[in-house]
């Protein structure tokens, strides 16, 4: 459906395109901007790390907090932040909280997002009295639209089953609409990264390793772009060999300013390793990267000298300043 109102020196256009609800509103010269009302996908699963006390609350609460915060990154991406804190009521104090960030929606085309109009906050807190996961519905106006968390269970569960997952209510979002020219480039792959050994002996011993890598790109001093490559590998039974860690490489330098990067500036995989061969985690074609080829297990001692991540780059688009 089209409705088109005219008065004087304005126009407004509503439109009701596939996937979603939009307004596009023109006044004047002010340039054309179009409302688009989003269904996001809820956030993963968010296990904050362990921070203090023993890993059991024991019956003991825990007593959560939990947020979430949207922004726009990058003109093109909304990024929710995620927190949780939990704290066990009573000695010995067992405790988890942290802060996670996903990326949670990326505008297609070369269009920017202006602004966000609906809620970008919420908050709840709450007491936990039993072991059984805990649900949360926020009011309709807000960004969040049930709060899904985990405090106490059976047995431990800081930093390993107490988390949050965040569902959202529609988000709505201005965006331009008129086409602007952009740079594309292809990139090389990084080094490969290893990162250090931080727990365990340096053998993953065929047990796994559970494996986590992600890849984010941004300008730095105005003409480059680097990537930020993080790794973490951890063996999945005792005695957790483990290895953590990021690098950041200059992977392209333009002969003039980067006003913005158009493109996405994130990837994340995750797998558990089942061979000593390296591994191939291919994205799609709108990700940032193309694939991961990870090693993680090998013949032998690998956790700091072999286990390690190379990144390939999909096309990066950004519009020069």
């Amino acid at each position: 459906m089209l409705l088109i109102e005219r008065g004087d020196d304005n126009l407004s256009v509503s439109t009701a395109p596939i996937g979603g609800e939009a307004a596009i509103l023109l006044k004047g010269d002010r340039m054309p901007v179009e409302t688009v009302t989003l269904d996001i996908n809820p956030t993963p699963f968010f296990i904050p790390p362990r921070v203090g006390g023993d890993r059991e609350f024991k019956g003991h609460g825990p007593a959560v907090q939990v947020s979430t915060r949207l922004l726009i990154r990058n003109s093109k991406e909304l990024w929710a932040t995620v927190y949780m804190h939990a704290k066990e009521t009573q000695a010995d104090w067992t405790e988890a909280e942290g802060t996670a960030e996903y990326l949670v929606y990326r505008h297609p085309g070369t269009k920017r997002i202006l602004r966000i109009l609906s809620d970008v906050n919420s908050f709840t807190s709450y007491t936990d009295t039993d072991h059984e996961v805990d649900y949360f519905d926020m009011p309709a106006g807000e960004l969040v639209r049930q709060f899904e968390c985990v405090g106490d269970t059976k047995g431990d569960e800081a930093g390993i089953k107490t988390g949050v997952r965040a569902h959202f209510n529609p988000v709505k979002i201005e965006v331009e609409t008129s086409e602007v020219a952009y740079k594309t480039i292809q990139v090389d792959p990084t080094p490969k990264f290893v990162p250090s050994h931080v727990g365990g002996d340096r053998d993953f011993g065929g047990h796994g390793p559970q494996v986590e890598v992600s890849a984010t790109i941004s300008v730095q001093n105005q003409t480059e772009i680097w990537a930020r490559i993080w790794m973490h590998a951890k063996e999945t039974k005792s005695d957790w060999t483990e290895v953590h860690g990021s690098t950041n490489f200059m992977i392209y330098r333009h002969d003039r300013p980067i006003a913005e990067l158009v493109s996405s500036t994130h990837s994340q995989g995750s797998y558990t390793d089942t061979d000593h061969t390296d591994d191939e985690l291919t994205l799609g074609a709108n990700d940032l990267v193309a694939r991961f080829v990870c090693t993680g297990d090998t013949g032998g001692n690998e956790a700091g000298t072999r286990t390690g991540v190379v990144v390939h780059f999909n096309p990066i688009v950004f519009r020069e300043a």
